[in-house]
């Protein structure tokens, strides 16, 4: 049996991605999640405020990848070799302001981003943060930025 790489075969990586616009008062409050699972299989969504248990204040939306951006993504993480850099984060870190949390799993291996990393980590960071942002089809953005606008604001 032929094993498989990451190119044949990209379901081999999976995703969770939380980000937040940091510590404000709950109506203005907003926070984003992402996650893949390994067969490319996703869903995103958005959070008004900090009531997790409130249904009126989250909105998910599901998507597939499209096999070509899931193959360009395990790609760019093989060419950043994302899974072997020793991700750290910076010591002077700011109290509060917006977070993003990005957590890559391959078979038994994870990897975690840090919301701050070391400062020669902070690119390579950013490109992966938006390569996962760009995996999420435009139609589930549309949906979720719609349900945004009706319930207080944008992001």
């Amino acid at each position: 049996m032929r094993k498989p790489d990451a190119v044949a075969s990209p379901a081999l990586i999976s995703i969770d991605f939380e980000s937040d616009n940091g510590t404000v008062p709950p109506p203005y409050r907003r926070s984003l999640h992402i996650h893949v699972d390994a067969c490319g299989n996703g869903v995103v969504g958005r959070q008004l405020g900090y009531d997790l248990t409130a249904p009126g204040n989250r909105f998910d939306t599901t998507f597939t990848v499209a096999r070509d951006r899931w193959v360009g993504f395990a790609k760019l993480v093989d060419e950043l070799a994302v899974f072997a850099e020793d991700w750290t984060r910076a010591v002077d870190t700011p109290t509060g302001g917006p977070l993003t949390h990005l957590t890559l799993r391959r078979g038994d291996t994870q990897v975690v981003i840090p919301p701050y990393p070391r400062m020669p980590q902070q690119e390579l960071a950013e490109s992966v943060r938006g390569a996962v942002r760009e995996l999420v089809p435009e139609a589930a953005v549309d949906a979720y930025r719609a349900w945004e606008a009706a319930h207080g604001g944008e992001e």
